[in-house]
């Protein structure tokens, strides 16, 4: 009677361990985050981890007379991130400048009038590295 007691009180624990692990890992698996940090010095960090499908953000840059704009892409196997560069005042939907797909470890430059811009990040497909987006 005993035996059948703990027996039955293991098969519950090793169901609950079996729950309490499966809980981890997806949990683990379905954590994401996306970031888009504007920081004072006129660079836009992109972060991205395990990010899902249309994450987005917003960066602004403002341009000087014979800058150009330098796009710095460090991102994993099956990521996928769009820029869309447009001037400051414009609507989001309007007179899109640049718009451009990143996949990979990979740098380009653009060459815009001097002005003010706003840049729309999206990843395309999931994923996982960073950008940097800055004046040069």
């Amino acid at each position: 009677m005993i035996m059948k007691h703990i027996k039955i009180i293991l098969g519950i624990l090793i169901v609950i361990i079996i729950a309490v692990i499966l809980v981890i890992i997806n949990f683990k698996q379905t954590s994401s985050t996306f970031s888009v940090e504007n920081n004072d010095n006129g660079i836009i960090i992109v972060t991205a981890q395990k990010s899902g499908k249309n994450a987005s953000g917003i960066g602004y840059i403002t341009m000087k007379e014979s800058q150009k704009l330098e796009v710095k892409a460090n991102l994993k196997d099956k990521s996928s991130i769009k820029i869309e560069v447009f001037p400051k005042s414009e609507d989001t939907n309007q007179k899109i400048l640049i718009e451009e797909t990143f996949t990979s470890i990979e740098t380009r430059e653009f060459d815009l009038p001097s002005g003010d811009y706003t840049i729309r990040i999206t990843t395309k497909k999931s994923a996982t590295g960073s950008m940097e987006i800055k004046v040069k």
